[in-house]
């Protein structure tokens, strides 16, 4: 028997083998009332002499036999029935039985149960040996294996020119999910959508990701099939999802192909795009040392060329915004600062709400203290703020001579002192005079001054509370009496008892600016509950 002509001599061909196909070209007949798929596919067969030999079956192959290795099997009914069982636990697309050699017919239990399971029977003359039909199979399913290999490549081919493109992972994503025909997401190292193209559950799918995980997954969300795999980049982990559904046909073969080259393509512009944003961050942290370090007119001209290439405006007006995080412990200060990725999150965040808002900005960080030189713009700002909760923030009045640029340093770095002492933004155009003067004094020293000034007051509360009620009444004994619902009286014995105990006068400018000094923390607090008291009195 010939039957290899009959096959395409074109290998970018594929060959799908089917049932039908091999009755037609190879000579094996279907049992006698015994029903099959002529569409089954056959991606593969083997010899099985063995009852226990199946498990070198793959899912959608024939099983081959003469019988020759089942001894006394007509009468043992139940090797015959655990055979035919065991092929259809494997997937097997049928079992073939050459006559002639092993049996002269084909065992009555095997057939019993092959109908019972719906499992295909055919027979092979015993002219013909298993050895043809197996070549006739596995000639198939190699031109078949070229096929998918030539539209893998092609596939890779169009997912290489995608990196030519403005939006790389967009288009990669795109082309691949179109090509494919499936849906393909990509998650960044947060988990957050990168890009998508196609109907599943972008979200759903996300739940399932963990992030300690290094190695393909596959799972089902709903009537979905997904296979989920890892990408290993310099600045973390991101995260390639395919999904079909579980009614459609999907070539698994192509997917392997072709998934590691996406893979790889990824990984490469990726970490591309990192080395290429730490070495812009390096070059703006420069350029903003310089700066803050003093500029002479001299150098005026060339600075403004080098900002005018990083997008800004040529005399333009300028702020500075100073960040600092709200530490909660001494631990988790010592914690952060360790990037084993090689590019501090918070610049990244920093410039990535500056892309947004459609300027450039100059930044570093030094002693865990982040310093941005931006174009006034006050979307920038409110950004900033939201998406940087756990920071405090300064900002210095616009300027517009960068030789002038340590006078607005210190005006944003004030403004942080004063937004801490706060806990929200003051920008130092807001900053009063007791907060601008307590930002001069290192609060080491401060706290020594305040515990010696209050010391006595500290001793009785009812006075102490009477001083800030007077400092809050603007020093008024009237205004005082009222609010505390006392005598005035009253209000003046306490304040000669303050004063026996300050060891000195109310009515000196020197103790009244050290006590406002001393109480400022409590007279903010004090004014915020007397607003808030207010408010709901006149409602």
């Amino acid at each position: 028997m010939t039957v290899t002509k009959l096959l395409p001599n074109n290998p970018s061909v594929g060959v799908l083998l089917t049932l039908g196909d091999l009755i037609a070209l190879a000579g094996i007949k279907p049992l006698p009332g015994h029903g099959y798929d002529q569409l089954q596919e056959v991606t593969g067969a083997c010899v099985v002499e063995r009852p226990l030999a199946v498990y070198q079956l793959e899912p959608r192959w024939l099983a081959v036999t003469e019988g020759s290795g089942f001894v006394g099997i007509e009468s043992n009914d139940p090797i015959a029935r655990d055979f035919i069982r065991q092929l259809d636990f494997r997937g097997a697309a049928g079992l073939v039985i050459r006559l002639g050699a092993g049996w002269d017919t084909v065992p009555p239990a095997m057939i019993d149960e092959a109908q019972h399971l719906n499992l295909p029977l055919f027979t092979m003359a015993p002219d013909e040996t298993p050895a043809m039909l197996l070549r006739l199979i596995h000639q198939a399913v190699g031109h078949q294996e070229i096929a998918i290999l030539s539209r893998a490549l092609s596939i890779q081919t169009e997912l290489i020119d995608a990196l030519t493109y403005p939006e790389v992972e967009r288009e990669l994503i795109n082309r691949l999910s179109t090509r494919l025909g499936v849906s393909a997401i990509l998650y960044d190292s947060a988990i957050n959508v990168l890009a998508s193209q196609g109907e599943a559950p972008v979200h759903l799918i996300r739940d399932q990701i963990q992030n300690e995980s290094d190695s393909e997954t596959n799972f089902a969300v709903g009537r979905w099939q997904v296979s989920l795999a890892p990408i290993a980049v310099p600045t973390g982990t991101y995260w390639l999802a395919l999904a079909w559904h579980e009614s459609a046909e999907f070539s698994h073969e192509i997917v392997r192909s072709t998934r590691f080259a996406l893979q790889q393509l990824l990984r490469a512009h990726m970490t591309t795009q990192q080395n290429s944003r730490r070495h812009d961050l390096m070059q703006r942290a420069e350029l903003l040392s310089e700066i803050t370090e003093g500029v002479t007119g001299a150098r005026l001209a060339r600075l403004s060329d080098r900002l005018v290439l990083l997008h800004f405006q040529r005399d333009g007006v300028y702020q500075f915004h100073v960040m600092q995080r709200r530490w909660q412990n001494p631990q988790e200060a010592s914690s952060v600062g360790n990037y084993s990725i090689g590019i501090d999150p918070t610049l990244n965040l920093i410039q990535d709400t500056a892309e947004k808002c459609g300027i450039s900005v100059l930044l570093r960080a030094e002693n865990e203290e982040y310093l941005i030189l931006f174009p006034k713009n006050e979307t920038f700002t409110r950004e900033l703020l939201l998406r940087t909760g756990d920071f405090h923030h300064g900002t210095s009045s616009p300027f517009n001579d960068l030789t002038e640029s340590r006078i607005p340093l210190r005006q944003a770095q004030v403004s942080l002192l004063a937004s801490a002492r706060s806990g929200a933004l003051t920008p130092f155009h807001q900053v009063g005079f007791i907060d601008f003067v307590l930002a001069q004094v290192p609060a080491e020293t401060f706290a020594e001054k305040t515990t010696e000034v209050l010391a006595g007051l500290r001793s009785n509360e009812s006075l102490e509370e009477t001083v800030l009620e007077f400092l809050r009444n603007g020093m008024d004994i009237q205004s005082t009496a009222r609010s505390m619902h006392l005598h005035p009286n009253s209000i003046r014995y306490r304040l000669s008892r303050a004063e026996a105990l300050l060891g000195c006068s109310m009515s000196d400018p020197e103790t009244i600016t050290l006590l406002y000094l001393a109480l400022n923390d409590r007279l903010e607090t004090a004014k915020i509950v007397h607003l808030g008291v207010g408010i709901n009195g006149n409602q």
